[in-house]
C-alpha cells in the first residue's frame, strides 16, 4: 500500500501532501460503497426476474419477489 500512495501522492506539494492523504482511504470507502449498491441492486433485479420466470415457485411467491422492487429497505444501526 505504501507504494501505491508514494504514487498518487509524488506530484502533490509538500505543504498538501497531509490533506491529499486523507483522501486516499475516504476515496477506496466512497468506492466500495460504490460496488456494494451496484451488487445489491444487480442481486434484486436478477433475482426477481428468475423468482417471476421459475415453474417451481407457486404464483403467489413468484409474486411477491417483486417487492424487493418497490419495498427494499436499508438496514442501519442508527437511532433516527
Amino acid at each position: 500500500m505504501s507504494q501505491l500512495n508514494n504514487y498518487t501522492l509524488s506530484r502533490i506539494s509538500d505543504e498538501r501532501v497531509s490533506e491529499a492523504a486523507g483522501l486516499n482511504p475516504a476515496a477506496g470507502s466512497f468506492g466500495l460503497a460504490f460496488a456494494g449498491a451496484i451488487m445489491l441492486a444487480t442481486l434484486s433485479l436478477s433475482f426477481t426476474s428468475v423468482a417471476t420466470a421459475s415453474t417451481v415457485l407457486s404464483q403467489a411467491n413468484s409474486s411477491r419477489s417483486r417487492a424487493l422492487e418497490t419495498d427494499a429497505q436499508v438496514m442501519s444501526n442508527t437511532q433516527h
